[in-house]
């Protein structure tokens, strides 16, 4: 048995094609109804290395390897990733979001959320922004944003300020505001009153 080098490229494209349409199959999120389950795939490349060694009757078998073994050549392997969310979130892109019926305090709103190992909606671009709001209707809807202040800066959730960068922030100025999505932008309020909320989280992944 002799050893040697052959080109993996059309397995690769050949598997790669294979996971493609396994991640186009499952992925299931929408935009403007709740329906189950929700998730996507997606695919990415490992960087490997692989040995190639022949056997008789022209078969060739293909050994893959992440250290350096006799004849090498640079390889990249195809590996999938799924996202899935639990029954009642909605998935887009690499995050759960669930969207309420029943109206809340943004402090009882923010407590639903922790509960459910999530917090109260983080926006972190204008993507993120504009899916929320086409998913969520007309409805006013607690996100998780705050100052505590009325000269006091905007703190995610999760601790980080918020420059207003991606939207602009209509005011009711006052110590403990809290701001939610409204049908037509972004809005502060006090800390009394109820409405719907948004929690998110991201999602549960596997490969």
């Amino acid at each position: 048995m002799g050893l040697g080098t052959h080109n993996t490229q059309p397995d690769i494209n050949q598997a790669e094609q294979g996971f493609l349409q396994a991640c186009n199959e499952k992925q299931n999120y929408t935009y403007n109804e709740k329906k189950e389950p929700f998730y996507k795939c997606w695919s990415t490349t490992v960087p490997m290395k692989y040995v190639v060694i022949g056997a008789t009757g022209g078969t060739i078998l293909v050994i893959i390897l992440s250290t350096v073994i006799a004849v090498q050549h640079p390889a990249e392997i195809l590996s999938t990733i799924c996202v899935q969310c639990k029954d009642g979130w909605i998935l887009y892109k690499n995050k759960c979001y669930y969207f309420s019926d029943n109206y809340r305090s943004w402090d009882k709103s923010l407590e639903f959320c922790k509960s459910q190992n999530s917090s109260l909606a983080i926006i972190d671009n204008t993507e993120e922004l504009a899916f929320l709001n086409r998913f969520k209707g007309i409805g006013n809807h607690w996100i998780g944003l705050s100052r505590k202040e009325d000269d006091s800066g905007w703190v995610w959730t999760n601790g980080t300020l918020y420059f207003e960068d991606i939207f602009q922030i209509e005011r009711l100025a006052g110590n403990l505001e809290r701001v939610y999505l409204n049908h037509d932008g972004v809005k502060s309020n006090i800390e009394k009153g109820e409405k719907k909320w948004i929690c998110s989280h991201y999602g549960f992944g596997w490969s």
